[in-house]
């Protein structure tokens, strides 16, 4: 099994991807650093257990090419600013 967090670049996302890796979890980090910032994947990225895939998770489909149904996903990414929303759903 593998734990997907998507949002893994930013403060609650890296903070939960070291709690899981802590815990002994298979990790795979999806961000594309809008808000997250690579600083905050320093310490996790060394893990035999941690993968990163920089992605959007609007455009990009291929960061859950290898999902299965026995993995979870943390959806912990976000985008906080309603204008920011329809200028990525509507390109206006």
């Amino acid at each position: 099994m593998k734990v997907f967090v998507t949002g893994a670049a930013g403060m609650i996302g890296s903070n939960v991807v070291k709690a899981l890796l802590a815990d002994s979890h298979n990790v795979v980090g999806v961000d594309n650093f809008w808000r997250g910032k690579p600083k905050n994947l320093e310490g996790s990225l060394g893990s035999e257990r941690f993968q990163f895939r920089h992605a959007d998770l609007i455009s990009d489909d291929d960061w859950y090419f290898d999902m299965t149904s026995d993995d979870v996903v943390l959806h912990i990414a976000d985008i906080v600013e309603i204008p920011i929303i329809l200028l990525i759903v509507t390109g206006k």
